[in-house]
């Protein structure tokens, strides 16, 4: 999140929008219009856009951000909440991803543990070597090879000992521990009878994103408005309900440099140009429509052929779960 880790502190809560009064400016977008150039130009308000912001602001860089709605509206606020460090990648071979996603969780779990905790998770196991044979190959193609199997005993062992190795350099969460079937059984009496082991390991979770969205937007500001030069303004200014309606190549007349683009204020219906030397397009789900509206055909969004299983622990059986995250701790009579 960026290359100074002061700590994320409390936001203010900020008052829903409300549409200005005619003939008046929102301060942000005022900001905006009286200098409407950048170095960098993010669209899209999600954690991602946000992250960008602060990091680029951090550096010192002269950076706008412009989201077309609420702040963290999108997938950042209707996300699993879960800060995990990539434990999935691992079969797959991208350990450069997987150290990256457990640092970037150790950090927030330091910086921001107000809103980030710790999430106690255990996975029940129904075999010891399930899943061997088929793991080199899957490992090596990046591809699933005929029906998946059930992973056992010894892969997840190995899985869970190789993502505590990249905690290692500043771990702030216990390492991964096993039980046998006895132990399993006398610490979750509720786990299916026929479990062999449990394991369990600890990732992270985040119960108020917007919240978190909204501190690290703030730090961005902040570092904006300390760390410009005399004279300069603010180097680090959003706003939200602005959206981008459309690019030209046109350069900034003063540096000749970089593309216009024309940005409209969503609560007044007011349209402007605003220059920058480099658009990062944070959308999200929306990221092929951005494109769209800048000229650029793309097609990263699409359908998806995983499925996707949720269990929900209902209130009787959360005494069960002894706290744990009920979605991988499958209790008796689950499915």
């Amino acid at each position: 999140m960026g290359a100074t880790e002061p700590t994320v502190h409390p936001s203010a809560p900020r008052q829903s929008a409300e549409a200005p009064k005619p003939g008046s400016v929102r301060s942000p977008v005022g900001n905006l219009k009286r200098r409407p150039h950048a170095k960098v130009l993010v669209v899209g308000g999600g954690i991602n856009g946000v992250g960008t912001f602060r990091d680029l602001a951090l550096q010192g860089v002269d950076v706008a951000l412009v989201e077309r709605g609420d702040y963290c509206q999108g997938a950042s606020g209707a996300s699993s909440h879960m800060i995990h460090g990539g434990i999935r990648y691992l079969e797959n071979g991208e350990f450069r991803l997987v150290r990256e996603s457990v640092v970037e969780r150790n950090r927030l779990l330091r910086i921001a543990p107000h809103y980030v905790k710790p999430l106690q998770t255990t996975i029940p196991i129904f075999s010891t070597f399930s899943g061997v044979l088929a793991a080199p190959l899957r490992f090596l193609t990046h591809k699933q090879q005929g029906k998946p199997k059930e992973r056992g005993a010894f892969l997840i062992k190995l899985g869970l000992s190789l993502y505590d190795s990249f905690s290692r350099a500043g771990g702030t969460v216990p390492r991964h521990r096993f039980l046998d079937h006895k132990r399993a059984l006398a610490e979750l009496p509720a786990l299916r009878p026929d479990v062999k082991y449990t394991a369990t390991y600890f990732d992270a979770s985040v119960h108020n994103p917007e919240r978190l969205t909204l501190d690290v937007l703030q730090d961005g500001e902040l570092a904006g408005r300390t760390g410009a030069a005399p004279g300069q303004g603010d180097t680090a200014r959003a706003s939200n309900y602005v959206s981008l309606q459309s690019m030209t190549s046109r350069p900034n007349p003063g540096t000749g440099r970089g593309s216009t683009v024309r940005l409209r204020d969503e609560l007044t219906g007011d349209e402007f140009d605003f220059t920058a030397d480099v658009i990062v397009n944070t959308t999200g789900a929306w990221v092929d429509l951005t494109n769209q509206a800048m000229g650029s055909t793309s097609s990263f969004m699409g359908g998806t052929k995983a499925r996707t299983s949720c269990w929900t622990t209902p209130p009787c059986s959360r005494p069960a779960a002894a706290g744990r995250s009920s979605s991988s701790t499958r209790m008796a009579g689950s499915s």
